[in-house]
């Protein structure tokens, strides 16, 4: 059993929790404003994202949507996509990929996310 808090977690902006043969389960928070774009989608992984906390715009293709706590979707695999935190607070999300979409050696490092070596993801602030 992995057991991880969310609340415990606030610090970190992008953490890769669990990597299964199958499955890989990422924790996510960004700041008020911030905004996650991947415009080549995940290659060969379809993506579930969970909102825990907060609201953000998800946009997938043409379609965009607002997602609240305890609501989600499902980006297909190879789905251009952006998310952003809508409001004053910030968002905090699990992501689930099928099969995994990064190495599972970067969950030894258990950083906040830099921007090196987790893919074309873009992580920030708008502003």
């Amino acid at each position: 059993m992995i057991h991880f808090d969310v609340h415990q977690e606030k610090g970190e902006r992008f953490k890769l929790v669990k990597t299964t043969d199958r499955t890989q389960l990422a924790m996510m928070t960004l700041p008020p404003g911030g905004s996650s774009v991947n415009e080549d989608g995940n290659t060969s992984s379809d993506q579930v994202v969970y909102v825990v906390e907060g609201r953000i715009e998800l946009a997938i293709g043409d379609d965009t949507r607002e997602l609240r706590a305890g609501e989600g979707a499902v980006i297909p695999a190879a789905s251009p996509y952006r998310m952003k935190v809508i409001g004053r607070r910030s968002a905090s999300l699990f992501n689930i990929y099928g099969p995994p979409a990064f190495p599972a050696e970067e969950e030894a490092r258990a950083e906040a996310y830099t921007g090196a070596g987790l893919g074309r993801h873009d992580y920030g602030s708008s502003g």
